[in-house]
């Protein structure tokens, strides 16, 4: 079990997974600061607001929402944050191969997790993110 101070942030229009990333996040790491959002437009607030009070070590993003989906979001965050430099982990329960093509095509996107997530996904990703932030 990791047990270090870490911020995520999740932008996902699912309470239920949410509430299902929340717990298996705790399940490695009770120490995990969770911010969500249940739409890109509060997110984008937040984030032109209050980020750096909490600045996440990575976000996870549900590619399709209403109003706004995962990848206007981006856009809209590297419109306003050109800088931005936290890497993002698209969520989708699509089985697409283009929505993966369109993951690999922007920079700020280290990957790609399908729906549902996998215990396993979640450990990998804890243990990727961690031993990056300590380098």
């Amino acid at each position: 079990m990791m047990e270090r101070d870490m911020n995520i942030c999740i932008v996902e229009d699912s309470t239920l997974t949410v509430l299902l990333l929340k717990k298996t996040l705790a399940i490695f790491n009770k120490d995990i600061k969770l911010v969500s959002f249940t739409d890109a437009m509060n997110a984008l607030k937040w984030f032109e607001k209050d980020y750096l009070k909490q600045k996440p070590e990575f976000l996870l993003i549900d590619i399709n929402m209403p109003l706004m989906n995962g990848w206007e979001f981006i856009d809209n965050l590297h419109r306003t944050h050109p800088n931005f430099k936290i890497p993002i982990y698209m969520l989708s329960a699509s089985c697409d191969p283009a929505d993966r093509e369109k993951a690999a095509a922007y920079p700020l996107v280290k990957g790609f997790i399908a729906k549902p997530i996998r215990i396993e996904t979640i450990n990998a990703l804890l243990l990727a993110e961690t031993t990056i932030s300590r380098n």
